[in-house]
């Protein structure tokens, strides 16, 4: 088996501020359907029904201890808190890609990390997010805006005849 793509490096911005060299992991957020099995007679068995996106969140760690996004804890004034990860995704000749994910949301939980001495202090921070966009070299993979109702994969908007019908 070959390596297709790495990882190669990611940065983070809270609300337009970096965290390059201090951010230790980011975890993106895992986009799930909710759905309802389905059967009715004449069928050999149930299928499942979409029935709207489940709760979409973000975690990051810190290497800080950063006050700045402590204080964006909850609801902060003037809106939602954004969160922006850049990443450079290597294929194995060498092409490199990049990656964006723009985000957000609310800080929901955040965790500081036992402290010890001679390490650096780790900072936890989980947002729930009410926006997601993906795009790879610049080009739009996902975009999620739960608010809004927009679910775009690909360039696809699965939700448009669903506000057309609404009238939104």
């Amino acid at each position: 088996m070959t390596a297709r793509a790495q990882l190669k490096n990611f940065a983070v911005w809270v609300d337009g501020r970096g965290y390059a060299g201090n951010a230790q992991s980011y975890q993106p957020p895992a986009l799930a359907l909710s759905t309802e099995e389905f059967r009715a007679a004449g069928m050999d068995g149930p299928i499942r029904i979409d029935t709207g996106m489940e709760a979409m969140s973000v975690t990051i760690t810190l290497t800080e201890l950063s006050a700045e996004v402590q204080k964006r804890f909850g609801l902060v004034r003037n809106g939602r808190t954004q969160i922006t990860a850049r990443g450079s995704v290597e294929d194995f000749d060498g092409t490199v890609h990049a990656e964006l994910h723009s985000m957000r949301g609310t800080i929901v939980r955040i965790g500081p990390g036992a402290w010890q001495p001679g390490t650096p202090p780790t900072l936890e921070v989980e947002m729930s997010l009410d926006y997601f966009r993906q795009e790879r070299d610049g080009e739009s993979v996902v975009e999620v805006d739960l608010v809004n109702m927009m679910r775009v994969i690909g360039g696809e908007d699965q939700l448009a005849a669903r506000r057309d019908a609404m009238g939104i």
